[in-house]
């Protein structure tokens, strides 16, 4: 089988002074004709980011399916899901089909540690995005070695107001 619509990559994080995190990205597109294999993605992982369209509502109900699918298929050592992350992608275009209102509930029912919006093609808030599951996997699983990380350098919060959108 083709994996033509697969994609990989390696996200360097220089956290501090003295840590380097690097990070493994597995895209698998949103394409459903994988899911029969996310279980081989999956395995392993300390968090997941699910990404989705603003200007592609299809997207953004497929998002709900892909969390779904990462909670039964992947769990941490104490049976709890994984820590997930919602981003909304394409905030500097203007035709969305989805508002920050439908986002904000699919993260309330869902369980997504947070989400926000991002731009992947300017880079806005992509990094601190990152930065943030990382502490959030730090937090949970002293992925580590228990270093505390400093909170205050990260823009996302589920439990303060954030900024949700990019691009304004």
């Amino acid at each position: 089988m083709s994996l033509q619509n697969m994609d990989f990559a390696l996200k360097v994080i220089k956290y501090s002074d003295t840590e380097t995190i690097k990070l493994q990205l597995w895209d698998i597109a949103g394409q459903e004709r994988f899911t029969w294999m996310t279980r081989v993605y999956y395995k392993d992982a300390h968090g997941c980011v699910i990404m989705f369209d603003l200007t592609n509502r299809k997207t953004f109900n497929n998002a709900l399916k892909w969390k779904k699918d990462v909670d039964a298929k992947c769990e941490k050592a104490d049976g709890s899901p994984l820590p997930c992350l919602l981003l909304a992608n394409k905030c500097d275009l203007s035709d969305r089909q989805v508002m920050p209102e439908e986002v904000e509930a699919l993260y309330q029912e869902s369980g997504f540690l947070s989400w926000t919006e991002v731009s992947a093609k300017e880079g806005s808030m992509v990094d601190d995005s990152m930065r943030y599951l990382v502490e959030k996997m730090q937090e949970e699983s002293d992925l580590l070695g228990g270093h505390p990380m400093d909170s205050s350098k990260l823009t996302l919060n589920e439990k303060t107001n954030v900024k949700r959108k990019c691009c304004s």
